[in-house]
């Protein structure tokens, strides 16, 4: 008896393991029977058409429009945005003035993107000369050397510029830049052929990060989705605090809108923030001397743009003279200043020094304006280079004229 209670239970748990069994294999069998691959497949359908879609709709803008006339490459600095200026720029048919610079040409991230140099320099060239069309493009990067500025503007060259103004900063003389003489590297790097006097200045890269960097420079320049994601950022949401650049943070750039807009982040004189002269003693106790590394490119850099024939005006930002009397006296200030200038002076090319131009008022921090500061220098900037606007802009309008000229040749033979 026993052992046919142990048979039969045994045959009652096999049966229900066989009929579980069928359950399962018939319910899988129908499931994979009646739902289509391609149907499984929709969400990713779904997807990667959205993308398509965004991907299509980045080029139309970035490819097709001047959208980042009035922007600033500093808030989104990589290969790929400077491709999409460079292209902007090549593209534009206004007097195109470009502007090289530092973080002075930037303008601090509170400040509103009409009240940059660049800005306030396009309204004031406009009033000198009514009827004409002219677009002033902020190429500044923050922390650039000169060696920063003559990679930019072997890019720059791409697109042929009307006239460039190139900034020079004081305070970058008297740093100690020996051990960062190339503040964005990723500049020279990027560049297709990087000069010989470049490379003794940059750190060799080892193998991993050049297939690293050329591989992800390859997506973003291929891809505006990826490449431009702090541009698109930037012209949505507003602009973040300067760093880290690479992450954008749409919560941080909105409330940072929010805080301007409400009057909770104004931008204030150095002197009420809190700021003492003690601050930039560091930035200020090196001499200004013939070999200095900053001022070595700015010669190359006029060199280039002579081969070029692009005509260029530069000048010397102003610095708070609260904060300089802090550190130099008056008989080595002017001498380290002549010194700088010297850099930046040939017959052909229009200098100005406004080293000493703005009271202290006007400044965010040493060198940092606020907007009536930018104002005030981008006016003096614009009356001190009319005579070489006037030759930029007949030569200018006979190209334009000449360009249509030949469209009309074409046509006819056609």
């Amino acid at each position: 008896m026993a052992t046919s209670r142990v048979l039969e239970k045994l045959t009652s748990r096999a049966r229900q393991t066989d009929e579980l069994a069928d359950v399962v294999v018939a319910a899988e069998s129908r499931d994979r029977a009646n739902v289509p691959w391609y149907v499984r497949l929709r969400a990713w359908v779904f997807c990667l058409t959205f993308l398509l879609l965004a991907e299509c709709g980045m080029r139309v803008v970035f490819d097709g429009t001047l959208c980042l006339q009035d922007q600033r490459f500093d808030n989104f600095p990589n290969p790929a945005a400077l491709d999409a200026y460079v292209g902007q720029i090549k593209r534009d048919r206004a007097m195109r003035v470009v502007v090289l610079g530092d973080s002075v040409v930037v303008g601090p991230s509170l400040l509103d993107m009409d009240q940059t140099i660049p800005a306030y320099l396009e309204q004031a060239l406009k009033k000198q000369n009514p009827g004409r069309d002219i677009h002033v493009w902020n190429l500044g990067i923050a922390g650039a050397r000169s060696a920063d500025l003559y990679c930019m503007l072997l890019k720059v060259l791409e697109a042929e510029p009307d006239l460039v103004v190139l900034e020079s900063n004081f305070m970058m003389y008297t740093m100690d830049i020996h051990t960062r003489p190339v503040a964005n590297t990723w500049l020279a790097y990027s560049l297709p052929a990087m000069p010989e006097s470049i490379r003794t200045l940059v750190p060799e890269r080892d193998y991993k990060r050049r297939i690293d960097e050329t591989a992800t420079w390859f997506v973003e320049r291929n891809c505006r989705l990826f490449g431009l994601r702090q541009v698109f950022n930037s012209m949505v949401f507003g602009v973040q605090p300067r760093s880290p650049f690479e992450t954008p943070n749409p919560g941080i750039m909105v409330a940072t809108k929010l805080g301007k807009i409400l009057g909770k982040l104004p931008m204030e004189p150095w002197n009420i923030r809190g700021i003492t002269p003690a601050t930039f003693v560091d930035n200020y106790e090196h001499p200004v001397r013939q070999g200095n590394l900053n001022g070595r490119f700015y010669p190359v850099i006029m060199d280039e743009l002579r081969r070029h024939k692009i005509p260029a005006f530069i000048y010397m930002t102003p610095q708070n003279p609260a904060i300089i009397a802090g550190h130099l006296p008056e008989s080595v200030y002017r001498y380290n200043l002549r010194a700088a200038a010297a850099f930046t002076t040939a017959p052909d090319f229009p200098s100005r020094d406004y080293s000493t131009l703005l009271p202290d008022n006007l400044f965010y921090d040493n060198d940092h304006l606020l907007a009536a500061g930018n104002n005030a220098l981008a006016e003096r900037i614009a009356q001190d280079m009319q005579p070489l606007m006037k030759t930029a802009l007949a030569k200018s309008a006979r190209a334009l004229a000449l360009a249509g000229d030949a469209h009309e040749d074409r046509n006819v033979h056609k």
